[in-house]
């Protein structure tokens, strides 16, 4: 899947392809990296589209057969395939449409591709008939049962009925399908995480949604972006608007309550988090507060006397304590704030170990630590080394946190680069990645201090 946009913030052109397990967004400040990870989010996150994809899909009369003993049927599979090449347009039209709901601005477009979306959608439904389950466990109770391709509704005589029925079941089967390819489960991490955490639930939710409705229905009715602005700031005393991914990630930490009555199946990363960067653990009370308890200490301390590193890394715990699954897509905002180096590098591994496990992980980054990190985890990765250099090599680095769970391959990571109101994709080899502005800055700084050193120091030692 790919996402093209004009106007969207400082970008006045690019697209991101989103094909990778690990999408990675470099740049300049306020280059435009969080605005397409807010669009990304706020597509994906926007249950709307499924009623969309719902409305969109047509069954003509010509669909429905009537067998010869006076039973209606359709053929499944033929009526979802012929729609395919339609969803990119289907999917454009909704996000350019809805795109007031993710940003206060209705002067943005955005365009979807899908290259062979039409070849997976086909594998995908025939993986449906071949297995059986996905096709028998929809039409379970329903009154129609199903002969090879075909499902027949049990009622002689009864077309128009039929049709309505089937119109219904395929348009339901049609967006569940759509939704499984490009409409994963995403989470959001922004770069406020800290301070999210800490606000007052209660009165930060009733604002949030107060504020989400009225920018909506103001956006929707195409009133200027000024007087909109205006208004929020105005006598009603709501806060400034914020994205989609924002409001949502106060809502996340508004409902630990229930959230930590779910089971995970990764706490592993949570674990590994806790003792690797934070040194204690997290936990949730009766009233859905944070608390952090110091390795050693038995009483846990309220959140917003933690260090920044907890307040920081305390969401994602959570998130893979108790909510997160295989192939969830993971968007994290600046992973490096409030972390030092050491422990900026242990993060990349993490994220690198979630996508060998199937997650996908989209994170932008100004931080030399972790993109030499992935670079190191995708050299690691290098297929054709000699065995015995190799296992040297893993030996001696083990004891700094290396393992081969967290080997990056290159073909898994994709990397774009925000900078002159563009994007650009970025060469991705079996070294990894370079970044040209870092680079440059990290050789200017170097340049520097010689120069200063030697015009001040070196001299008097001369002397």
């Amino acid at each position: 899947m790919k996402i093209a946009v004009q106007n969207l913030g400082t970008i006045k052109e690019g697209s991101i392809a989103l094909d990778k397990g690990l999408t990675v967004l470099v740049g300049p400040n306020n280059s435009g990296k969080s605005y397409i990870s807010y669009l990304i989010y706020g597509f994906w996150a926007d249950s709307g589209k499924n009623q969309y994809a719902f409305d969109f899909f047509k069954l003509s009369d010509t669909d429905l057969g009537v067998d010869k003993d006076g039973y209606s049927y359709i053929n499944l599979k033929e009526v979802l395939i012929k729609d395919c090449g339609k969803i990119a347009a289907y999917l454009t039209k909704y996000m350019n449409e809805n795109i007031t709901n993710y940003f206060s601005s209705n002067k943005i477009n955005a365009t979807i591709d899908l290259p062979q979306l039409e070849d997976v959608m086909i594998d995908q439904i025939r993986n449906k008939f071949e297995e059986g389950k996905g096709v028998d466990a929809a039409t379970e109770g329903l009154g129609i049962r199903i002969k090879g391709e075909h499902l027949i509704y049990q009622k002689v005589g009864q077309h128009s009925e039929a049709k309505h029925f089937f119109r219904n079941f395929s348009g339901i089967f049609f967006a569940q399908l759509i939704n499984e390819i490009i409409g994963p489960i995403v989470h959001f991490f922004p770069t406020e995480r800290l301070a999210l955490t800490m606000l007052s639930n209660d009165e930060v939710e009733r604002k949030s949604r107060e504020q989400d409705q009225i920018r909506r229905l103001m956006l929707k009715s195409n009133v200027d972006d000024q007087l909109l602005k205006n208004f929020l700031k105005g006598k009603e005393g709501l806060k400034t608007n914020y994205p989609q991914a924002i409001n949502d990630y106060i809502y996340f930490i508004n409902d630990l309550r229930d959230t930590v009555k779910k089971e995970g199946a990764y706490k592993d990363f949570a674990n590994e988090i806790q003792q690797m960067l934070m040194e204690g653990n997290i936990s949730v009370s009766s009233f859905g507060d944070i608390n952090y308890t110091p390795r050693g200490m038995k009483e846990p301390i309220e959140i917003h006397i933690s260090s920044s590193l907890v307040k920081s890394l305390s969401g994602l715990v959570l998130y893979f304590r108790h909510l997160a699954k295989e192939g969830d897509t993971i968007i994290i905002d600046e992973p490096e704030v409030n972390l030092h180096p050491n422990n900026q590098r242990i993060i990349a591994r993490v994220v690198a170990k979630a996508v060998n496990k199937g997650f996908k992980v989209i994170l932008s980054t100004h931080s030399d630590y972790i993109i030499k990190e992935l670079n190191n985890l995708v050299m690691l990765s290098k297929a054709n080394a000699k065995p015995e250099i190799k296992k040297a090599l893993l030996n001696d680095l083990a004891k700094d946190g290396y393992d081969e769970t967290s080997y990056l391959n290159k073909t898994d990571l994709g990397v774009y680069f925000f900078n002159n109101h563009t994007i650009q994709e970025l060469e991705v080899d079996e070294m990894g990645f370079d970044v040209a502005t870092i680079d440059t800055e990290l050789d200017k700084l170097a340049y520097s201090s010689e120069h200063i050193y030697y015009s001040l120091f070196n001299q008097q030692e001369e002397e």
